[in-house]
């Protein structure tokens, strides 16, 4: 009950919270404390999906988006010290940013997209504002090594113009086979899968991430204010954890 809804099929919105932070937390892992296996090691790609999926779902139902940006925002700057700690074991580390700070650019695209959208109402200069704004926060991303790149705020956009357009699932698999394919070269893992090595792009996880965004029911699920800090907080503390058993 408390991952679905009686009366619906599918998953309600804390199942996929609770599978991203799930793959997360296996990246992390065999990232930082068990090395070897670098297929488990991209996980974050089944993950961040689902957490942009989250994102411009929460962008789209929130009832007050500043509070919403702020709260992204503050959870961003909190969790930095635990991350550099985790990923360089210092205290500053200006060369890599958190995951945070992936999501809430992704939300100043979505607030401006819709900003454009609200005042003008034209398809050429909504659709030219999502380009410029993934493109410059991809930019900015990748300058200042925001987690995910150049492709995080890209996937968040995917998945907020999918949201109104009649082929949602269509967009959505096209637009992430495109990001995948782009970036395919920078990003390749090699399992060995009964005695055999595999090489394929880390960004064919993402593909299967959205099996488990398709059953998602449109169900919020148990969304109270203890929850909702839980999985906040979850980040840095579990970036905490890691840097300590390292």
């Amino acid at each position: 009950m408390i991952l679905y809804t009686e009366g619906k099929k599918g998953i309600n919105s804390l199942a996929l919270r609770i599978f991203a932070v799930c793959a997360m937390i296996c990246d992390c892992i065999w990232t930082y404390l068990i090395p070897g296996q670098n297929w488990v090691m991209q996980l974050n790609w089944f993950a961040f999906p689902i957490f942009a999926f989250l994102l411009a779902e929460g962008f789209n139902k929130t009832s007050d988006r500043k509070l919403f940006a702020v709260r992204l925002a503050i959870f961003a700057v909190i969790s930095e010290i635990p991350y550099n700690l985790m990923v360089a074991r210092a205290i500053s580390f200006p060369r890599n940013q958190n995951i945070m700070f992936t999501l809430y650019f992704g939300f100043l695209c979505m607030s401006l997209v819709r900003a454009v959208r609200e005042k003008w109402d034209n398809v050429i200069l909504t659709g030219g504002t999502a380009v410029f704004s993934c493109w410059a926060a991809g930019w900015l991303g990748s300058s200042m090594g925001f987690d995910m790149g150049r492709m995080g705020p890209a996937i968040i956009m995917v998945f907020y113009i999918a949201s109104g357009v009649r082929y949602t699932k269509l967009m959505q698999f096209v637009s992430l086979a495109l990001i995948a394919v782009s970036a395919a070269s920078d990003f390749i893992m090699s399992p060995v899968i009964g005695g055999y090595m595999y090489k394929m792009p880390a960004q064919a996880f993402s593909l299967l991430a959205l099996l488990a965004i398709w059953c998602y029911n449109g169900d919020r699920g148990p969304n109270s204010l203890a929850l909702r800090r839980v999985f906040y907080a979850g980040y840095p503390i579990m970036c905490l954890a890691i840097a300590l058993l390292s």
